[in-house]
């Protein structure tokens, strides 16, 4: 195989193609966020590291970020890919007068009040999600009713490399920095099928530098 055939093939473990664990699947998390927080954060100040990846993958295992948003609202976000760990997919709420538990999968919500109560719970379904969200999508092209959700898309994705980049230079990265100074451009250039591609190094916090 090429370089290039190789990474294609190997995607997750190429960060030009990937993004890492955070981009490539922790971003739904991000998403909810965002929607239950009604923006993208401000800055992202993050740690993280690799144990148990194979050589020559630029993953890291696990990446830690404390997003702060408007307001002075935080989230402590943390995903992790380590095996014989456990796993947990869900979102945590905490509000001033409760708690909110947003389960992924078809685990369900719920939502307790300050005592620790149950005031609402919802059983969890995954095939019924993936049913509803396609059926949404069918009749809003039979109603010519367009569902545009670019601006979220690409806010949510920002939101990721965002907490990446703090992660990776280990340094605090403003949305402002990301959105109107960042130079980084991951794509490979003159890119073709059996090109070479150069050997993958990945980052290294205090080596790796804030673009």
């Amino acid at each position: 195989m090429s370089d290039t055939e190789y990474q294609l093939f190997n995607w997750m473990h190429y960060i030009w193609l990937s993004g890492d664990q955070i981009a490539e699947q922790a971003v739904h998390n991000i998403d909810a966020i965002n929607w239950v927080m009604g923006s993208p954060p401000v800055s992202a100040y993050g740690s993280g590291g690799r144990f148990t990846r194979p050589e020559g993958s630029e993953m890291w295992d696990s990446v830690s970020i404390d997003y702060e948003y408007p307001g002075n609202r935080m989230l402590s976000f943390h995903c992790r890919q380590i095996p014989g760990t456990q796993s947990d997919n869900g979102n945590v709420i905490y509000g001033t007068e409760g708690t909110m538990y947003i389960s992924a999968m078809s685990v369900g919500s719920k939502l307790l009040d300050r005592s620790g109560k149950e005031i609402w719970s919802q059983e969890g379904s995954i095939s019924d999600a993936y049913q509803q969200e396609h059926k949404d999508l069918i009749d809003s092209i039979r109603e010519g009713k367009p569902i545009v959700e670019f601006q979220q898309t690409a806010e949510s994705s920002l939101t990721a490399v965002m907490g990446r980049m703090a992660a990776y230079t280990g340094t605090k990265v403003t949305w402002d920095f990301v959105t109107k100074e960042s130079q980084l451009d991951l794509f490979p250039k003159d890119l073709s099928w059996n090109g070479d591609l150069p050997e993958p190094r990945y980052a290294v916090p205090g080596q790796t530098k804030l673009v």
